[in-house]
């Protein structure tokens, strides 16, 4: 029998060690490979399925513009509405001369909302003047109260 020395059986059973991480390494790769192959393909099928779902859509959609057109049935026409009033026509306000108005200054609100109130501020030697023009307003919520505010604003007008 042949002996063998130390160095020898040392030396083979490193090369078995390289050679099996080796194998498992290839081994490893492999079967991650396969699995990434298996996932593609499975991507793939829904693809298909998804474009043949597709394809089936459009030609639905194809076969409905080509298709003969039923006329829609014209709809009724609707009854004349009664003869109104024509509204009032608007008198014209009178300007405000800028010496008898007082500064308007705004005034935020806790909700954060500037409303705008007529504040008196007075104004050095010159007087007292208008502020540029700054709108006088409020906001409601309730809308059949804003109708009824405008609604007597036009009676008065017209009296």
């Amino acid at each position: 029998m042949p002996s063998f020395d130390v160095k020898q059986i040392s030396h083979i059973a490193a090369e078995l060690v390289v050679f099996g991480a080796v194998s498992y390494y290839f081994q490893s790769r492999c079967n991650r490979l396969q699995r990434a192959l298996i996932e593609d393909r499975q991507r793939m099928e829904e693809q298909d399925k998804r474009i043949e779902m597709l394809e089936n859509q459009v030609k639905q959609l194809m076969m409905m513009i080509s298709a003969p057109r039923i006329p829609m049935p014209m709809p009724m026409p609707m009854p004349a509405m009664p003869a109104q009033d024509p509204k009032p026509k608007r008198v014209p306000k009178k300007e405000v001369e800028p010496e008898n108005v007082p500064i308007v200054k705004s005034i935020p609100t806790s909700e954060g909302i500037d409303q705008f109130f007529r504040v008196p501020v007075e104004n050095s030697a010159e007087g007292v003047g208008l502020a540029a023009s700054t709108p006088l307003s409020y906001q409601d919520d309730d809308a059949d109260s804003i109708d009824a505010e405008l609604e007597d604003e036009l009676a008065e007008l017209e009296n």
